[in-house]
């Protein structure tokens, strides 16, 4: 058990960020495009990086020592580097541009990890006003109301309805077998959570989001943003158009956009354009994407126009995330508002009868 434990917590301490990942990529870079072999690079990263963390470069090493190639030894660590990358680096192997197709690479995680920051930046207010708010009204509901309610039942006062609903509603909620119900209800969905967020489920889920009012604008940007950032590299590099449609559509981070990658390479080897393939979607591609798109199709530029789509969409997803903030901020506060308020209102309307009684 003990060995378990340790394991365990060597595995945790071992964990590389995506920032990690992505400077290891771009200091393969330099140092591959400056003359240094690939095993001397990554012998020279290996003693940059704690010890803890040594354990993955060292099996990419041995790997590449075997005759691997570097995509290959990448892919034996899935969790450490995601598909798009090992493409990537697959594609710049064969074309013999790997310098380039580590930095592109590093670009691409940069990229959606800076995309991941501004949703949970977005995110991470309400979260923060809900607990605060939540565990501010818990502490007065546990330390004033036993009080107060004991006080009014001593005077023999009788409760307005108002009073009743909140106060047995704060009662509840400090109640030790209703904290336990709660404690239970969330260890039966932890344990079940692979049956109950089903990957049909969750697409049910993701499909009804995207059409939120609000909501719906936010998702799409986002993931048209990382599918335009994915499609501009990999064309860039030299992968095939299908190959860089289902890379793109994969990496959107999009249960519904990952569905429709079948869709689109069908249509694409019945001999319609891009533009046309994702026309064919309305429903889950704008408009000004499909537009984007066949506009590099007609000029020859196809790689250059997902990266002017891919700015445009990311410059959408912040306007959308600050449109998003600025609608929530108001509607939280009226919210702890209208919540601090009744239990004032309901704790205003005994007091003045206890008043009056005591006068």
């Amino acid at each position: 058990m003990a060995e378990e434990l340790k394991r365990t917590e060597h595995e945790r301490s071992s964990c590389w960020t995506r920032q990690e990942v992505r400077l290891t990529l771009l200091q393969l870079s330099l140092m591959f495009s400056s003359g240094v072999g690939l095993l001397k690079s990554l012998e020279t990263l290996r003693e940059t990086v704690t010890e803890n963390k040594r354990g993955e470069l060292d099996s990419i090493i041995r790997s590449l020592e075997r005759g691997h190639r570097l995509s290959t030894s990448f892919k034996m660590q899935k969790s450490l580097f995601p598909r798009t990358v090992i493409e990537l680096i697959y594609v710049g192997e064969e074309t013999g541009a790997l310098s380039q197709a580590l930095s592109k690479a590093a670009d691409w995680m940069e990229t959606q990890e800076q995309l991941r920051k501004n949703l949970v930046s977005v995110l991470s207010y309400p979260v923060a006003v809900i607990a605060v708010a939540t565990i501010v009204n818990l502490v007065i509901l546990k330390c004033c109301l036993p009080q107060l309610l004991d006080m009014l039942e001593s005077s023999n006062i009788e409760l307005p309805w108002l009073s009743r609903i909140v106060f047995g509603f704060g009662m509840t909620l400090v109640d030790v077998r209703f904290l336990l119900l709660v404690q239970g209800l969330a260890i039966l969905l932890w344990v079940g959570r692979k049956n109950l967020f089903s990957e049909p489920r969750l697409l049910k889920l993701e499909q009804v989001a995207l059409r939120l009012p609000y909501l719906s604008p936010l998702l799409r940007s986002i993931a048209q943003a990382r599918i335009a950032h994915t499609m501009s590299l990999g064309l860039a590099t030299g992968i095939d158009t299908l190959k860089t449609v289902e890379i793109a559509l994969n990496a959107s981070g999009s249960r519904v956009y990952k569905g429709a990658v079948e869709k689109v390479k069908i249509l694409v080897q019945n001999g319609s354009s891009l533009s046309e393939a994702f026309r064919y979607q309305e429903t889950v591609f704008q408009p000004l994407f499909c537009q984007y798109l066949e506009a590099g199709e007609q000029t020859g530029r196809t790689a250059e126009t997902c990266r002017a789509l891919a700015k445009q969409m990311e410059q959408e997803f912040e306007y959308r995330t600050a449109v998003l903030a600025a609608l929530m901020e108001p509607l939280l506060l009226a919210l702890s508002s209208l919540f601090v308020g009744m239990i004032v209102i309901a704790t205003f309307l005994p007091l003045q009868q206890f008043i009056k009684n005591i006068l």
